[in-house]
């Protein structure tokens, strides 16, 4: 038998200008809806889990499929939009004096959605996972399209973002026996969460969004230069814009590619021009957020808020072998033959992930709010390497060994989707609620307006059942003065705040409901009982009804 014939390199980035490539506007084929088809079905399962599979006795699963305080943030917002119509939102998870700045578009949205169908906001949310879904990649498509004209290699890259991930399970299945402390740290960097790959950062409906509309803002800043530069502008200006209103962190990451990639064009003096139209619409924006930005800090609680941008929440580098596993290594590869053969759109995707890697791992702002950005430029990288390594398999006489290597590199990368599917349903499932809790909560929904004092996780419960009451103490990132009210409620419950001080706190903030967990002191109870007009248990629960109802703030 011969020497086998050498492998082909099969497709790769277009290498001539974009205009001679065939038309990314032709359409999808219809398997290609089967791609964001699945993935709305993944990432489902966990929430079909909690609404199938009965809870541990005097137990509830929470409505939510993932991320239960942050999700119940969110559904609090739509809630409110949907009982008051407003489209500027205040924030339920602080009783300080607002003027009610949160302008969450796509969260109003649902919100007018549950306000005209009735739909519930739990269920408004997690269904509106799929068309965001199913958007998403009608303009991937076409945005992919200027890199891979080729049909099949889209579809692969389709394939990649949906379904490849990072060696994470390994992680799971090996180190699950250290110190509780030691799998805090290390399974907190690695967290599904940040959205390391294109399925985990689908669980968000928000970054879908988000991400959509930052595809179509990219567009016109990655495309090369052809026809008006003002219209390509003020495409930039509008799209960045939109994209910064719907998810603000997605907005900054379209401003800081689109600035790296208009200092990479004014570097050539053929395309300085193109990149002095892009800085012109890049500043637009820029002007216009800042300016938008301005009025909402000028209300002391968004301020307060929004300040939590800065602080060392980034995350490292050094993550990458275990997070992007052979996605990344094949991204590697792709842009590494990309950038020898001069291929259109490899630089300005390397700028990409340049600004991504920069943003995320920060130490002076939330960076790992911006490990979601890097799925999309590495998958786009990295399909050209995995075209090359699936063409062993077209090649009968390619040795055993090397098929047998493709097959594992194939199998590293698409391993991610199952297990990840897997370590999130049992994670929905391994957070139920007290029965007891959830029915207080409830009730509290049913209540008038008021102003309302719990554990910080109750309180940042609470809102998702009624955009009525305000909580002292509730969301870490949305009560300003959390580390102050979470400490004080955690010193009463140890006895280190008496209780005549804090029935005195709770005058000062004219604070209307008290509900307590079982672990509240018994002279605390006592104490409330006599200032109290109604007492209600639920279970252990203990809720409080205090004097007259304070008007509802804003």
């Amino acid at each position: 038998m011969g020497a086998a014939p050498p492998l082909q390199s099969g497709p790769t980035f277009v290498s001539a200008p974009l205009s001679s490539a065939r038309s990314p506007a032709a359409g999808p084929p219809a398997a290609y809806w089967l791609i964001p088809l699945a993935v709305a079905v993944l990432r489902a399962i966990p929430f079909l889990a909690t609404r199938l599979v009965p809870p541990p006795a005097g137990s509830v699963y929470p409505p939510a499929g993932y991320n239960p305080v942050d999700w119940f943030a969110y559904v609090g917002f739509i809630r409110q939009a949907a009982e008051t119509g407003d489209w500027l939102l205040l924030n339920p998870h602080t009783t300080l004096p607002q003027d009610g700045r949160y302008f969450l578009p796509l969260f109003s949205l649902l919100g007018w959605v549950c306000r005209l169908t009735g739909l519930d906001p739990f269920v408004a949310l997690e269904l509106s996972r799929v068309p965001l879904v199913f958007a998403f990649f009608a303009v991937f498509w076409r945005f992919a399209g200027d890199f891979l004209p080729e049909q099949r290699t889209r579809l692969l890259a389709a394939g990649l973002l949906a379904f490849a991930g990072g060696l994470e399970c390994l992680v799971y299945a090996l180190l699950g026996g250290g110190s509780e402390e030691w799998q805090q740290w290390f399974f907190k960097a690695i967290s599904d969460e940040y959205g390391w790959n294109g399925l985990a950062a689908f669980y968000n409906p928000l970054w879908v969004a988000g991400l959509t509309l930052a595809l179509g803002a990219l567009r016109p800043v990655f495309q090369p230069p052809a026809g008006r530069g003002w219209t390509r502008m003020m495409r930039v200006a509008v799209a960045a814009v939109a994209t910064f209103w719907v998810h603000p962190y997605s907005g900054l990451g379209v401003l800081a590619i689109g600035g790296g990639v208009t200092l990479l064009r004014a570097g050539s003096r053929a395309s300085r021009v193109n990149a002095l139209w892009l800085a012109g619409g890049l500043a637009g924006a820029a002007a216009v957020v800042a300016a938008f930005s301005a009025w909402q800090h000028q209300d002391p609680v968004f301020h307060a808020t929004a300040r939590r941008f800065f602080g060392p929440h980034g995350i490292s580098v050094l993550w990458y072998p275990l997070t992007l596993g052979a996605l990344g290594g094949l991204a590697a590869r792709g842009a590494w033959r990309g950038w020898r053969k001069r291929a259109t759109g490899t630089r300005e995707l390397l700028v990409w992930v340049a600004v991504a890697v920069l943003l995320h791992s920060s130490p002076w702002t939330s960076g790992y709010h911006f490990v979601f950005l890097l799925p999309v430029p590495l998958c786009l990288l990295a399909t050209p390497a995995l075209e090359r390594v699936l063409a062993v398999f077209g090649v009968e006489e390619a040795p055993p060994g090397r098929q047998f290597a493709a097959a594992l590199v194939v199998a590293m990368a698409f391993q991610s989707a199952p297990a990840l599917t897997w370590r999130s349903t049992r994670r929905a499932l391994g957070l139920p609620f007290p029965a007891a809790a959830v029915q207080a909560l409830e009730t509290l929904g049913r209540e008038p307006a008021g102003r309302v004092y719990a554990s910080p996780m109750l309180g940042s419960l609470l809102p998702a059942y009624s955009s009525r009451h305000r909580v002292v103490v509730g969301h870490w990132f949305l009560t300003p003065d959390y580390v102050a009210r979470r400490d004080h409620y955690n010193a009463l419950m140890a006895g280190q705040v008496s209780p005549e001080a804090f029935l005195d706190e709770l005058g000062r903030v004219a604070v209307s409901h008290v509900l307590l967990p079982p672990r509240a002191r018994p002279e605390v109870l006592e104490a409330l009982g006599t200032v109290a007009r109604r007492v209600e248990a639920f279970g252990e629960y203990r809720l409080f009804w205090l004097g007259e109802r304070p008007k509802a703030e804003g």
